[in-house]
């Protein structure tokens, strides 16, 4: 597809000062090890051709962006769109300039030299507002090893969804710990002693749901397991970062799937719901709690009745975490937080490709996109993306559903900024054959949710197809992609 936009006007919009970086940066790749590998050529006239975009599994976003640059510049740009099994292609090329893609693909994109990291003296010039962005997302969502290889485009994270009202009517508070939510949910599955405001008694009813289906499952998983085990003194959490041996069988995993195996003999039906029908679910009001990525580009949840009252939390936590060095549970200090977010989940990302001969006006492009001003309206049609600047407060509602009462945005951006200023944080599987990973972790789960196998046994049986996976794909190189992972160069 192509439309008449106007790139060339918009670069004005810099301050001298970072034209004269991006003219000394954009073009350079430094490599790992800190020495110059490369130097891009100026942008010449045969480059100034249309700036090509491809969008991953994204057609909601691409047509947004179309529609958005349309009215607002004069040349031209070229849209494509791809699925992720077409741009994890070995084979081919991404033939484009900037891609947009699922902020869990960033790893396999920079291991594969597809993308470049941008130069912090364009993301730290005045025109970008980088510090504008939540910490979280700025700082660990988009970067790799010391790096910063992409523009955040709104990155939603796990919440606790809830009824006040049916919250209070049974005399219930917000849950903080996951056995008090286990319990709250057990005590709201009784629609009898809620009274009219859960509805009609020939509706579904249930006390939470959660999203167990395969394909939202390991994420669901990961955000369960996440306060118990992110230690304020290790970097390990999915492998051991020494020897890439797998601790997914740990102690403080197998209690997560634990959880995850009472909530779904409590919820018989997430089974076989994903993210979007939990939402919609919670939406029709047939359930007092959910955990869910909240979105309001899911036209499942579209033109529904809403509830009463509707408030966002983030998710349960823990005050006990798992040293995996000491091989013991250990009580989290006074000063910390009990609550640990999950990152990666969904989300959306923006890189400029090494094959780029524009680079300048890439960047360019991803600056407009995570501005204040085109955020708030392109990435809301998308249906995973999220607040991801302190400036979106005020427009927060344009990502929920538009049934949902006034005071739901508020409430959700206030429970998505404090999430992103936590100190400690999981972040969801990104390694290089992150698909294969998530994969076999999937079916382990299931089969522990369906009673085939006990969690222990399940979380073995991962472990054992993590370590085959790591060898077929060179032990050291995932290795080393694992630490660049946690924000770590060697």
């Amino acid at each position: 597809m192509r439309l008449r936009m106007g790139l060339s006007n918009l670069w004005g919009v810099f301050t001298w000062s970072t034209v004269v970086s991006l003219c000394l940066c954009l073009g350079c790749d430094r490599g790992e090890t800190g020495t110059t590998a490369r130097q891009e050529p100026a942008e010449t006239k045969q480059d100034q051709g249309p700036l090509r975009l491809v969008v991953v599994d994204d057609p909601e976003f691409a047509d947004a962006i179309l529609a958005q640059w349309a009215a607002r510049a004069e040349t031209q740009l070229n849209v494509r769109q791809i699925t992720a099994a077409e741009m994890l292609d070995e084979s081919k090329s991404l033939d484009t300039d900037v891609v947009i893609y699922p902020s869990r693909y960033l790893g396999e994109l920079v291991e594969r030299r597809l993308i470049m990291p941008l130069p912090k003296e364009a993301i730290s010039a005045k025109d970008f507002e980088w510090s504008d962005i939540l910490e979280l997302v700025r700082l660990r969502e988009t970067a790799w090893g010391e790096k910063t290889y992409a523009v955040p485009l709104g990155s939603p994270i796990p919440l606790l969804w809830y009824r006040p009202d049916l919250l209070e009517a049974a005399s219930v508070d917000v849950p903080r710990s996951w056995p008090a939510y286990i319990e709250a949910a057990k005590k709201l599955a009784n629609r009898e002693s809620l009274g009219a405001a859960a509805g009609a008694a020939d509706r579904p009813w249930s006390g939470t749901l959660e999203p167990l289906a395969s394909n939202s499952v390991v994420d669901l998983f990961l955000a369960h397991a996440a306060a118990s085990v992110r230690h304020r003194s290790q970097y390990s959490t999915l492998f051991d970062f020494r020897t890439m041996e797998p601790l997914i069988n740990g102690p403080a995993f197998v209690e997560a799937l634990e959880q995850l195996v009472e909530i779904a003999k409590l919820s018989p039906e997430s089974l076989t719901r994903g993210v979007d029908q939990v939402r919609e679910s919670f939406v029709r009001g047939e359930c007092a709690m959910a955990i869910a990525w909240p979105s309001r580009g899911a036209p499942q949840v579209r033109d529904l009745p809403a509830p009463r009252s509707v408030a966002f939390a983030e998710l349960p936590g823990s005050d006990r975490v798992y040293n995996a060095s000491e091989k013991k549970w250990e009580s989290r200090r006074a000063e910390e937080s009990s609550t640990v977010p999950l990152l990666g989940a969904a989300g959306r990302i923006g890189s400029i490709t090494r094959e780029s001969p524009r680079a300048r006006s890439s960047l360019n492009l991803l600056r407009l996109l995570s501005s204040t001003a085109w955020s708030t309206e392109v990435a809301p049609q998308s249906k995973n993306t999220a607040p991801f600047r302190h400036s979106h407060r005020d427009h927060a509602s344009n990502w929920l559903d538009e049934g949902l009462d006034s005071g739901a945005g508020e409430s959700y951006f206030d429970a998505i900024q404090s999430a992103n200023s936590k100190p400690l944080y999981l972040l969801t599987l990104r390694l290089p054959g992150r698909d294969a990973y998530h994969a076999a972790l999937a079916s382990a789960i299931d089969a522990a949710l369906r009673g085939e196998l006990a969690p222990t046994d399940a979380l073995e049986q991962a472990a054992t197809r993590w370590r085959e996976i790591t060898a077929q794909r060179d032990l050291e190189k995932q290795r080393q992609a694992y630490r660049r992972s946690l924000g770590l160069e060697f």
